[in-house]
């Protein structure tokens, strides 16, 4: 539990004080999940849910780097969806609520894209 301090002074020769306890300012209750494989061309979603008050927003990061592209979705509801998966989408990503009070970085999610797998066979003439 934290617990937070308010105080301010009075119109008379007190300072007045509240104190808030309860929730956390930021915690995850849901991350986005490791260890992903995904075939080009498919859509890859990526969730993570914070509480706090108050409300989160959020943003990605992959590779460490802020996405630039991160649709108003996913700033208010947490979800990332890459879709026409490719291989440049592979990478470690990041969810990173936020609010007022502060921001909170979620586990990494390393995603693997497939590689295009070919069959060859030979013959024998």
């Amino acid at each position: 539990m934290q617990v937070a301090l308010n105080c301010f002074p009075s119109h008379s020769d007190y300072i007045m004080c509240f104190v808030y306890t309860g929730v956390p300012p930021l915690q995850f209750t849901s991350q986005p999940q490791p260890g992903n494989v995904v075939v080009p061309g498919n859509t890859k979603m990526l969730l993570c849910i914070a509480d706090g008050s108050p409300r989160p927003v959020y943003g990605w990061t992959k590779d460490e780097l802020p996405m630039p592209t991160v649709p108003d979705a996913a700033v208010t509801t947490g979800l990332l969806k890459i879709q026409n998966v490719e291989l440049a989408d592979a990478g470690v990503y990041r969810c990173i609520a936020s609010n007022r009070l502060g921001a909170i970085r979620s586990q990494p999610a390393q995603v693997h894209v497939a590689c295009e797998y070919i069959h060859f066979s030979f013959g024998i003439f």
